[in-house]
């Protein structure tokens, strides 16, 4: 039987204040000393899920500070150019207990190199002052972030094809270059994913595929896309974005489309990712 573990971020953060009587009893309101974690290592964040950071606000004597009344950011910076490049809102979790969390959907940092960050948590009172909140005690500075290249297999990239040749006639059909369908891909599962994107666009849209390694025009053959008519049918000027699927075992895949005599529109591209 195997074991599997729920990774959890999860520390300590001091906030440091003047803490002469006034300023301490508006910040730090218990006497009792709060068991938090003081041990610290970085936290890390994996590419391609939700990763949330919990962290207990404490004093200087690891009392329980009073986070009522103010904002607290947690900003992730580049180690090499100081530049910031996610910006988070902690949600609070208790008042009583001044616990926090920050959470980071996969969006946030999809576009980072998995490296070392630092991570800098400040709290915003209503003065507009920003205190920065310590790893650890009796310390200054930032936190250290790992991100990581997630256990999940990334996104497919998205293929565009935007340019069509064809006949000179306006009613002859404008075919797309070939793409790689899902063998090349690698694609296990077969799936097409389509969106088409028209602007006033009056006619039909086809979708073909072939299991020809090299193939010439006639080894294409249809791609039924809706069940009825075999095609994409624009019966009347339309103008947005069309999503279609379907799932074949195809090296590669082409789209072209007829317009009709009346026509004053454009298909303007179409994505595919497989």
């Amino acid at each position: 039987m195997a074991t599997a573990y729920n990774y959890t971020n999860t520390g300590e953060a001091t906030l440091n204040k003047d803490t002469s009587n006034s300023q301490y009893n508006r910040y730090y309101k218990r006497s009792t000393t709060v068991n938090s974690p003081t041990s610290y290592q970085p936290f890390v964040l994996n590419k391609g899920v939700d990763n949330h950071i919990h962290l207990v606000i404490n004093d200087k004597s690891r009392r329980t500070a009073d986070i009522n009344n103010v904002t607290i950011k947690g900003k992730l910076i580049k180690r090499n150019d100081q530049t910031i490049v996610v910006t988070k809102n902690a949600i609070v979790d208790s008042y009583d207990d001044a616990k926090i969390t920050f959470k980071l959907v996969p969006g946030d940092i999809a576009n980072l190199s998995p490296t070392l960050y630092d991570f800098a948590i400040t709290s915003i009172n209503n003065d507009g002052e920003e205190f920065l909140l310590s790893p650890q005690l009796n310390t200054t500075g930032q936190f250290t972030v790992e991100v990581r290249d997630g256990p999940l297999p990334a996104m497919p990239e998205v293929t565009a094809l935007t340019s069509f040749t064809g006949g000179a006639g306006a009613t002859d059909p404008q075919y797309s270059s070939a793409t790689n369908g899902s063998i090349l891909k690698g694609s296990r599962d077969g799936l097409h994913t389509v969106a088409i994107y028209t602007t006033n666009f009056k006619g039909k849209i086809y979708v073909q595929g072939t299991v020809e390694a090299e193939p010439t025009d006639s080894d294409y053959f249809l791609i039924d896309t809706n069940g009825l008519t075999g095609h994409e049918n624009y019966a009347s000027p339309t103008s947005g974005v069309r999503a279609i699927n379907f799932v074949h075992n195809l090296y590669k895949v082409r789209f072209y489309y007829e317009a009709t005599a009346d026509n004053t529109g454009t298909v303007d591209k179409i994505t595919i990712r497989v």
